[in-house]
């Protein structure tokens, strides 16, 4: 039978450009790989916003507003959010967009998600003012409503939301813009039975 092998210095030679090769593509994976659209850190990525993400619950279900988009004709309903500003307590922050964007002053914080929940913006499509970072790093909260709804005012600041709902805490996550759809999955799984009680107890 009739064949071929190879000298022990070309088994070698063989073996070592395979590792090469191996580590070479390796590392192009790392240097080619995009961050994941959402990801729970213990610590804010500082090339993402600081942001604060607001979940106010009543009767078992979410507030929820329509975005108004000055330059994308289609709103998008979500919680309310919003920037931390520098050295600004992330409670204070949620409390303090919360009744910028909805009106809304009486809650009571229920609970803080674990670590800070970062969202990436879609490529090229950053909104202008955050050009410079990659996503946002949010701190959410869980705030019980304790009003009355006449309380709701979305003309209180320059209007972020159109209108307004109380959803059940799925359809939240089923309609929320797609980069925050990862996002909004971590804060039900982690909020979702304490909004469920709290429904409970209040009915």
């Amino acid at each position: 039978m009739s064949g071929w092998k190879l000298m022990d210095h070309q088994k070698r030679s063989c073996i070592w450009a395979a590792q090469c090769w191996r580590e070479h593509s390796r590392l192009a994976l790392i240097t080619r790989r995009e961050p994941p659209a959402s990801m729970r850190l213990q610590e804010p990525d500082p090339d993402y916003r600081l942001n604060v993400g607001i979940c106010v619950c009543h009767k078992g279900l979410v507030w929820v507003g329509k975005r108004c988009f000055k330059d994308r004709p289609i709103g998008t309903w979500q919680t309310p959010q919003g920037g931390i500003d520098p050295g600004e307590d992330h409670t204070a922050a949620a409390k303090r967009e919360l009744e910028e964007e909805t009106g809304i002053t009486s809650v009571k914080l229920l609970a803080e998600a674990d670590g800070w929940l970062h969202y990436t913006f879609e490529p090229g499509r950053p909104p202008k003012h955050l050009k410079e970072y990659k996503g946002q790093a949010q701190k959410w909260v869980l705030m019980q409503f304790e009003g009355q709804e006449d309380e709701v005012r979305l003309d209180k600041h320059e209007p972020e939301f159109t209108e307004w709902a109380w959803w059940p805490l799925d359809r939240v996550v089923s309609e929320v813009a797609e980069i925050k759809k990862g996002v909004y999955k971590m804060v039900g799984e982690e909020f979702g039975m304490q909004i469920l009680e709290q429904g409970r107890s209040s009915s």
